[in-house]
């Protein structure tokens, strides 16, 4: 922070890089474990990855694209299991990336 005639003004410390938390329902596929596995063994050159990120609402229209710069998973989560037939399992992962970037649509 630094003084200024109308009081302290926050002045930009150490950059963060990109994150984007996903979700998704939980299926038998081992790829993204296996991905966060090499990234966690410091394969780095292998984990990193670009990819191109979209979203759409609730009609099927596309209202978002993101791209992001050689992105790895940092952390992956397991949804807490609750009795219940209802119940699902999702799979939360943290990206983290050189770049996020959004395009226009």
């Amino acid at each position: 922070l630094e003084g200024g005639g109308g009081g302290p003004i926050q002045l930009p410390g150490k950059v963060k890089p990109p994150q984007v938390v996903l979700r998704k329902g939980r299926t038998g596929g081992a790829e993204l474990w296996a991905w966060h596995e090499s990234a966690r063994m410091g394969q780095m050159a292998v984990a990193r990855r670009s990819c191109t990120l979209a979203m759409y609402d609730d009609r099927g229209n596309r209202v978002a694209t993101y791209e992001l710069e050689h992105a790895w998973p940092s952390k992956i989560e397991v949804s807490a299991v609750r009795s219940g037939p209802s119940e699902v399992l999702y799979d939360s992962v943290t990206l983290v990336c050189e770049n996020l970037q959004r395009i226009t649509v």
